[in-house]
């Protein structure tokens, strides 16, 4: 925090070479980690100053890789932050980039980031991805919203894998329910059958629902990956 307050107050004195010397620290603890960020830019945020949480998510030579630029949280934060500055067409530029960005190693777990995603939603109803992120972070205490989440994320979106699985897991471990689980299962599968934990979930739940050995060896004879 404190790098990143000498960073601006030496950017304001046009005093490059402290201002230079204030990024590499900044840049040097945080690495290539872009919760570091995020943590940073909430501070500021909170605090009102959305012009500066703005600044550290879009600081130039950042240290974060393009992967870590490209993280679906980073853009969503960016969009919920010129919201609140009153740039909301620039706003709606990261919503629509944060919905397109791959969603494999995105899991929100900030409070904060409840109210981002929702005004997300608000901005742009299409958006799938805003919906699943949120059941993704509601599930462990308020699984029933999680679901709804889910639910609304794959209308919006029903050729993503993941979020069927999800539901499978949601509706067999919440709701009892096998039937619907099976369903959403089978249909995460159908969608991506190279995921091994889904055809592993989908074996549990055929068990429990007392399928035949048969169809739960045809599945994994189907399905099988060998390793080399």
């Amino acid at each position: 925090w404190s790098e990143f307050e000498v960073y601006l107050s030496s950017y304001a004195l046009k005093r490059s070479r402290e201002m230079n010397k204030a990024k590499a620290a900044l840049n040097g603890k945080f690495g290539n980690y872009v919760q570091a960020y995020l943590e940073l830019s909430l501070d500021y945020a909170n605090a009102g100053f959305f012009y500066d949480a703005i600044e550290v998510l879009t600081l130039p030579g950042t240290s974060l890789g393009q992967e870590q630029l490209n993280h679906p949280l980073r853009h969503y934060y960016l969009g919920y932050f010129l919201l609140q500055a009153g740039h909301k067409d620039r706003a709606l530029e990261h919503y629509q980039l944060a919905g397109g960005m791959p969603p494999e190693y995105c899991f929100p777990f900030r409070l904060e980031s409840i109210e981002i995603l929702k005004t997300a939603m608000n901005i742009d109803p299409s958006d799938a991805r805003a919906t699943y992120y949120l059941g993704n972070l509601l599930f462990e205490k308020q699984p029933e919203k999680a679901l709804a989440w889910w639910e609304r994320s794959k209308d919006l979106d029903d050729t993503f894998p993941t979020v069927h699985r999800n539901l499978g897991w949601g509706y067999y471990k919440i709701r009892n329910d096998l039937s619907k689980a099976i369903s959403s299962y089978e249909t995460a599968v159908s969608l991506n059958p190279d995921d091994q934990r889904v055809l592993y979930e989908l074996d549990l739940v055929y068990a429990d629902s007392r399928i035949s050995p048969e169809k739960r060896l045809t599945l994994l004879q189907e399905n099988h990956v060998p390793i080399a």
